[in-house]
């Protein structure tokens, strides 16, 4: 339980948490290696510990010097009837379930929670047309697997997530595969994927996308570095979010031109009317115009509580679109959102795949506790608004936050002094 202060206004300063989904993909990229890499700017956090158990139970190496962390690997090297554990992260499972197929060993695919909960039938229809033999609990997790994997050309269905994406893309890489595509039907959140893809190049590989092609035009081993992970635009666009609501939000460590999905929270907060400052090293937002906005968050899902957050106080009805995307996260992310909204006096509802806010009503302090439903972006996203409630409120189960941004109520706690 967590009970959360109003603030009246506030002038804050913060360092970006590093992005999980970009340290993830490093982490596997570096287990692809032979040699030594050393990655920067990583803080641990549940989803980054449970890659780099994944990578130390694939033969890699790691070692921790400050907020560094050294890789030294010789590539997959996995005993046979390995379990390997994903506990709650989604993309972990995803992307080292088709990467660790890269080998003939067999092994085992677990996790907690409720990764356990969400349908992972890509796996099931895809890997036998690549030589992968796999049984699933009901198209769920635990699985049983056996490669090893064969590269073909071959068209698939994202099922609802790039992450499936991506790990076919690292695993065509790390065997070499050459004048090989992938073709994506439906394809969604085309960014996660050109993210891997740009992360990939960093070590070596030729990978490029055109449209919804994924082409392999080059055989290349991947080559150990020293590489940075940026900051989270994911973590980060609640505390935009904050400033833009309540008053002043300094944030360091984010890269402006970074091809983060989540960075098109800019986008909102400019059509939302808050006053935005980019300066070299830091990203300035300011409370200014509250307008109603019309937001497509099909390709960014993991912003939908930030932009909830900001819709619910402003001069109209907005529009989030793009709902269909939340089914099938760390909660019911569309009904965790309303059913908790609903608690402070908002007017939200769904029509479609649209989500709409009243930002006219009048935020109330909740008379009960609030659920995070034990999803880390819910117990974020409801702990902002609260800052902008008459008095306290408590949140129940705020340990969901060490998922993905284990300093959060650090960082808020830094509103009182």
């Amino acid at each position: 339980m967590h009970c959360i202060e109003p603030v009246s206004s506030f002038d804050l300063s913060i360092q970006a948490p590093c992005s999980k989904s970009i340290a993830q993909r490093i982490l596997a990229l570096s287990l692809c290696c032979n040699g030594k890499s050393i990655i920067h700017n990583i803080q641990a956090c549940e989803d980054i510990n449970a890659a780099i158990k994944i990578i130390n139970k694939s033969g890699a190496k790691t070692k921790w010097i400050a907020n560094s962390l050294e890789i030294i690997s010789n590539g997959i090297q996995l005993n046979t009837n390995s379990i390997i554990e994903c506990n709650e992260s989604g993309l972990s499972c995803r992307l080292f379930t088709s990467l660790l197929c890269c080998q003939k060993n067999s092994f085992q695919v677990h996790g907690k929670g409720s990764l356990v909960n969400r349908s992972m039938s890509f796996f099931e229809k895809y890997f036998p047309e690549i030589n992968v033999e796999i049984k699933t609990n009901n198209q769920k997790l635990p699985f049983e697997i056996k490669g090893p994997l064969i590269p073909k050309s071959i068209v698939v269905d994202s099922m609802n997530s790039s992450q499936y994406i991506t790990g076919l893309i690292y695993s065509y890489l790390y065997l070499g595969a050459e004048n090989k595509t992938i073709t994506i039907n439906n394809p969604v959140s085309i960014p996660y994927i050109d993210l891997s893809i740009e992360i990939a190049q960093k070590f070596g590989f030729f990978v490029k996308r055109n449209k919804n092609e994924i082409l392999f035009t080059k055989k290349q081993q991947a080559i150990a570095r020293e590489i940075n992970v940026e900051g989270d635009w994911s973590a980060a666009s609640l505390w935009l979010v904050a400033g833009a609501l309540y008053g002043k939000i300094k944030i360091k460590g984010l890269n402006i031109n970074s091809v983060q999905a989540d960075k098109s929270i800019l986008d909102a907060l400019k059509s939302y009317g808050a006053k935005i400052e980019i300066k070299e090293k830091e990203l300035i937002v300011e409370k200014n115009q509250w307008n109603s906005i019309e937001f497509d968050a099909t390709d960014c899902p993991d912003l939908f509580p930030s932009l909830a957050v900001l819709c619910s106080k402003s001069n109209g009805v907005s529009k989030i679109h793009g709902v269909e995307r939340l089914h099938n996260k760390e909660s019911n992310r569309c009904k965790s959102i309303i059913e908790e909204f609903k608690k402070f006096g908002i007017a939200i509802w769904t029509k479609n795949n649209t989500m709409f806010i009243d930002g006219k009503c009048e935020i109330k302090t909740p008379q009960e506790v609030i659920n995070s439903h034990n999803d880390h972006r819910i117990a974020m996203a409801t702990s902002v608004i609260i800052l902008g409630c008459k008095s306290s409120a408590k949140i129940n189960n705020t340990k969901c936050v060490n998922k993905s941004y284990s300093e959060f109520y650090n960082d808020l706690n830094k509103l009182y002094i």
